[in-house]
């Protein structure tokens, strides 16, 4: 690279250039590389499997044109006490064998050290087990691995929602911190931002909920994995009782600092339950009077489960235009909840014919993000698909919108696909 830099410095450059500085330096045939991986589209998948006593990896073209794509990474055998035995491959055609001994009641893991950009694909037998030898891996990358394809399986609809939450139930509480706060997520992300998607917002939902008290009970005082579970908890109980006694200290757990951010989620979710109303969530901002108080209000004012309120709300999402960005933003973020499919059923359809409109109030990024957390995440069905679709095929999109709607629709057809393949949720 410093050769590269130094050759065309104050100078134009291409790709053909920098690839001619790899291969000078490192003797390697990179323009093969090259075309292989930076001139083609798509995402290889990568599956590992015993074939007659045999590991076989099978690489699957992820690309809409034919290419070979090598891979280069470490293939482990996890026996059935979480121990594992590891041997190097490349894989350069359509399969490559692997000399590895395998135990039968253990687990095949592929990029096991995360070493090769692909979709990676345990066979049936080994995610079968997940759940009970995950919590004996003591390698954090083979660890994060298994994630990664449980994780990449869900959402691909090839893993069932059911093995997913077995596996964070059992696994989850014997992971690293990090690992905690990326599986669980939050509101739009990791396991609780997929309630009332892939999984249900009620049973489901409930046993989320039992894992993050126990993350809770278990996690040290004043740690930041007690600030994970605390949060985590806040977002998935339905026990108004609960977040009533943390709200008023009296049942706040040692540790906890109950700041004005830890005070808006419990007020927040509180609210979303219908346990609070406008005028208590006025006096708490008046407890609040900053610029995020104000903010925190009105997201909590979005989750109101009240007619009246939804409908208001609504408005200003697609007609205000005294709203600032970050006001337009907190109402969007939690005005289609997984727990309030019935109030805010008749905005699925209008979300298609009202939102396509915002382009003539506001411009560039805000319409699209506007678009994109205002989505009817939670209404899986053939039918959003297909208002979804007749909204596509209008020739008056904004670039934005059509962006963040295609998105949004993408995901809403892998969570249909998912119900579909697996029990329903």
């Amino acid at each position: 690279v410093i050769d590269h830099l130094t050759t065309h410095s104050y100078g134009n450059a291409t790709l053909a250039d920098l690839l001619a500085a790899w291969e000078k330096s490192s003797g390697k045939d990179v323009r093969g590389w090259a075309e292989a991986w930076l001139r083609t589209s798509g995402v290889d998948v990568l599956t590992g499997e015993v074939r007659d006593g045999s590991v076989v990896i099978e690489r699957a073209n992820g690309s809409t044109v034919d290419v070979a794509r090598p891979h280069a990474f470490t293939v482990t055998s996890f026996d059935a006490a979480g121990a594992g035995r590891s041997e190097p491959v490349v894989i350069t055609e359509a399969t490559a064998e692997v000399a590895l001994e395998v135990d039968p009641d253990g687990l095949l893991l592929p990029d096991s050290a995360d070493e090769t950009w692909a979709k990676i694909r345990m066979d049936d037998a080994s995610l079968s087990r997940v759940p009970q030898l995950l919590p004996k891996i003591d390698d954090p990358l083979a660890r994060a691995a298994v994630w990664g394809v449980l994780r990449e399986g869900l959402h691909d609809a090839t893993i069932a929602p059911e093995l997913y939450l077995r596996a964070v139930e059992r696994a989850l509480p014997h992971d690293t911190d990090l690992a905690v706060e990326n599986i669980l997520g939050g509101p739009r992300k990791g396991v609780i931002g997929a309630v009332g998607t892939f999984f249900s917002a009620t049973d489901d939902r409930a046993r989320l909920a039992a894992v993050a008290t126990n993350l809770v009970e278990t996690a040290p005082p004043a740690s930041n994995r007690q600030l994970i579970a605390v949060r985590s908890l806040i977002e998935l109980t339905t026990d108004p009782e609960l977040l009533r006694g943390w709200l008023s200290g009296e049942t706040t757990p040692e540790g906890v600092v109950a700041d004005e951010n830890f005070r808006w989620r419990l007020t927040r979710a509180l609210s979303a339950l219908g346990e609070l109303g406008l005028d208590d969530i006025a006096a708490e901002a008046q407890r609040d009077p900053s610029s995020q108080g104000a903010l925190h209000s009105l997201q909590c004012r979005s989750v109101l489960p009240d007619a009246r309120t939804k409908e208001a709300v609504w408005s200003q999402i697609v007609s205000d235009t005294e709203l600032s960005n970050y006001e337009l933003y907190a109402l969007a973020t939690y005005f289609f909840r997984p727990d309030q499919r019935e109030v805010t059923e008749p905005y699925v359809s209008r979300y298609f014919t009202d939102i396509p409109g915002t382009d003539r109030i506001r411009t560039g990024w805000v319409v699209e993000q506007t678009a994109a957390l205002s989505y009817p995440r939670y209404s899986v069905g053939a039918d959003t698909v297909t208002l979804a679709e007749q909204a596509l095929a209008r020739d008056d999109l904004s670039p934005g919108v059509r962006r963040s709607m295609s998105d949004s629709t993408d995901d809403l057809r892998w969570a249909l696909a998912s119900r579909a393949a697996h029990a329903p949720h």
